[in-house]
């Protein structure tokens, strides 16, 4: 049972990275467009 719970929270830090990536490619994209 401990394995599932390491997986599970791999998964939320993995989601956390992937959201985190896309808000910075978010923050790119409107910076390109200002500048």
């Amino acid at each position: 049972m401990e394995g599932g719970g390491m997986v599970e929270e791999d998964l939320k830090g993995v989601s956390m990275l992937c959201s985190m990536k896309h808000v910075e490619g978010n923050v790119k994209a409107q910076a390109y467009r200002v500048g």
